[in-house]
């Protein structure tokens, strides 16, 4: 029996459209869905090896014990057994779970962080501490809510983008940013007059498309911006919004902070020529309005907290936000645009969630502990019992050779996942869970940017011994007298009965979203409403004391030398290597490394800092700025977090990953 299914794809923020075809219960093709309305057919190379991986020799296929083969009851049976006695011996927080992007965007992460709640425990990781703090941190800042960031649609709003760092060809977007069919619709902006900069070390796919493309020194963007600001501040800003959102002694502080930036010193300091730093304010005092996009390389470098405040900033003073002609903010979809103003805001300073007993020296953000800080809670024996769900710490953490040592101390290690990877491997209970192909998912995250919300049904039944892993949470909750389900059996319950529930629970708008199915429903928004009902006091916090402070002492880092560029490619998102994964991708070095040094493409070369070192073959890459040295993000074998100190930015608890000084040494042909 053949037939065909449409559903999303769910391995980056793009969430694609796509149309299956299923032959006697195998999915034996992918395609893009020509009538999706925001990916218009458009698929990528991840989405396109679905079958693949699917039906790959990797799949998790039956539940383990210590690595033997068991039955699914007495596996949760085991686990529950275990739980209860660490918790008897050392309470709710000897039990941790770290979940990750290879879950949280179909929504299964929501009974996991249930389930250790109702338990008692407050050690949570996830990769929110590895990627996205910046940009959560410098939001609360400004607004008071850590959650709410402007979101750009290239069909309308500002003429004007200026992505930062970021790649969304590529990487399907980040957030405020993620949308499908980026290259056609870039190209759809450019005709209706929009003019596309693209500020990146690396000539990415978005900087080829780009109007004008610069590339400064790694880590630098934090100058480049504070100089926009300051010139702006004098000309260019918008007198409105200054007056009515913004506190005037918070004007004349950011104008103070700013002072030191002038164009010669920002010019030396990024290695941008004075002529296209000029170029740039021009075409912002020309437009008017300006979407300023980043990504992960914006808040993966030094001082990435201050470049996502200053963007804010920039953005704010020339009016662009909340604004019409401007960007939109999404909401949630419970009341946010109609119900009562906001009922509280952090603190000017920021929130503070308490943080490991391990690690005094830090605090916790929005209620998770720092993942930096995950084996210091296993060595010390805060931690005996870890549920992993959809990530894989060893790739993502520095110092990966201590994570696994800490892992392997574990009373019990718990992995929930598709694939039968090296953690899996070391797990004392693996667990199988569906994928994409095999789950329906309500796809639902506005706050992060994402435009639309889908309900994406399974395209084929599970295979092997997988289960939902709804499920799996469901079934161990009931056996330490948790209900998860509100009610439901999970004996009985169906995967669409279960999560259509869970669904109803995040978005009044979801009945919407379930009769467009994988079209879905555009996430309810309007004009105004952040300003009306968000800002605390209904001003912006244009310029937080500790961010400025941090702003004067960035004046004094160090830039020279070689730079770390941590990247990722179209195959992977994060710890999960999805298509063209036959190996770990070259070290790419510019060609002015590769002078200097003596290097050429093929060498084997090693890449060092204070922390480690990585080593592995090189490429000479034209599209690299003179001091780039990029490292793909994701990798065993050729694992970019060895060289990555594992003392995190004290205000958004986040290592640096970008814009570090790195050795670079010629270590054989």
């Amino acid at each position: 029996m053949v037939g065909t299914v449409r559903f999303n794809c769910e391995l980056c923020m793009a969430m694609c459209g796509m149309i299956a075809s299923v032959e006697d219960g195998r999915l034996v093709d992918v395609k893009g869905d020509r009538d999706h309305p925001a990916s218009a057919g458009y698929t990528c190379t991840k989405g396109r090896a679905l079958p693949e991986r699917h039906h790959g020799s990797s799949r998790l296929d039956f539940p383990r014990l210590r690595g033997e083969r068991v039955a699914w009851d007495a596996l949760l049976d085991d686990v529950a057994r275990e739980i209860r006695r660490l918790i008897a011996e050392g309470g709710p927080n000897s039990v941790a779970g770290y979940y990750a992007t290879g879950q949280a965007f179909s929504g299964g992460a929501y009974p996991m962080l249930d389930l250790l709640a109702q338990l008692g425990s407050n050690q949570v990781y996830s990769p929110m501490t590895l990627d996205v703090a910046p940009r959560l941190r410098a939001a609360e800042l400004v607004t008071g809510v850590p959650f709410l960031h402007p979101s750009w649609f290239p069909e309308e709003g500002p003429t004007l983008c200026v992505m930062l760092g970021t790649n969304p060809t590529t990487s399907g977007g980040w957030i405020g940013s993620a949308r499908s069919n980026m290259p056609q619709r870039l190209r759809g902006f450019q005709s209706r007059g929009g003019e596309l900069w693209v500020v990146d070390p690396r000539r990415t796919s978005s900087a080829k498309r780009a109007d004008r493309h610069l590339a400064p020194r790694p880590g630098t963007d934090v100058f480049l911006l504070a100089w926009l600001v300051r010139e702006l501040l004098d000309h260019g800003y918008d007198a409105l919004e200054l007056a009515s959102a913004c506190d005037p002694a918070d004007v004349e502080r950011l104008r103070a902070a700013v002072a030191p930036f002038t164009l010669d010193r920002v010019a030396e300091r990024t290695d941008l020529a004075a002529d296209d730093l000029i170029e740039l304010l021009a075409a912002i005092r020309r437009h008017g309005k300006v979407v300023l996009l980043g990504g992960t390389c914006l808040g993966f470098q030094p001082e990435g907290v201050v470049a996502e405040w200053l963007a804010l900033a920039a953005m704010i003073i020339t009016g662009s936000l909340d604004c019409e002609g401007g960007l939109k903010y999404l909401a949630a979809g419970n009341g946010m645009l109609e119900g009562p103003p906001f009922p509280g805001h952090a603190p000017e300073d920021g929130s503070v969630s308490p943080g490991p007993a391990s690690r005094p020296d830090l605090d916790g953000l929005l209620g998770q502990f720092p993942s930096v800080t995950l084996p210091d809670e296993i060595e010390s024996g805060q931690v005996r019992a870890l549920i992993v769900f959809g990530g894989n710490p060893m790739t993502s953490v520095p110092d990966p050779d201590r994570m696994r040592a800490a892992l392997a101390k574990l009373d019990l290690l718990v992995v929930i996942d598709p694939f039968d990877v090296e953690i899996t491997k070391m797990a004392t209970h693996a667990m199988p869970c569906t994928w994409v192909t095999e789950r329906t998912s309500f796809i639902h995250e506005p706050l992060q940017g994402i435009d639309r919300s889908y309900l994406s049904p399974a395209v084929v039944p599970p295979g092997g011994e997988r289960q939902q892993s709804w499920w799996i949470l469901a079934q161990l909750a009931r056996r330490l007298e948790i209900d998860l389900l509100d009610g439901l059996d999970p004996d009985t319950a169906d995967d669409d009965t279960v999560v259509r529930h869970l669904a109803r629970q995040r978005a009044d708008f979801a009945e919407e979203v379930f009769a467009g199915g994988s079209h879905g429903a555009p996430v309810p928004t309007r004009i105004g409403w952040i300003h009306e009902k968000a800002l605390p006091g209904g001003r912006w916090r244009l310029a937080p004391r500790i961010l400025v402070d941090r702003l004067a002492a960035a004046m004094e880092l160090d830039s020279g030398g070689l730079r770390l560029v941590a990247g990722r490619r179209m195959g992977s998102i994060n710890s999960k290597i999805y298509a063209g994964a036959d190996g770990a991708p070259p070290i790419a070095i510019s060609a002015a490394a590769a002078r200097d040094h003596a290097i050429t493409s093929g060498d084997r070369v090693r890449v060092s800092t204070a922390s480690g070192a990585v080593e592995g073959r090189v490429e000479v890459d034209a599209t690299l700025g003179d001091a780039s040295v990029w490292i793909n993000h994701g990798w065993l074998e050729q694992n970019v977090n060895r060289i990555i100190d594992r003392m995190p930015d004290v205000l958004t608890l986040q290592p640096v990953f970008t814009g570090i000084p790195v050795r670079l040494e010629h270590i054989g042909s």
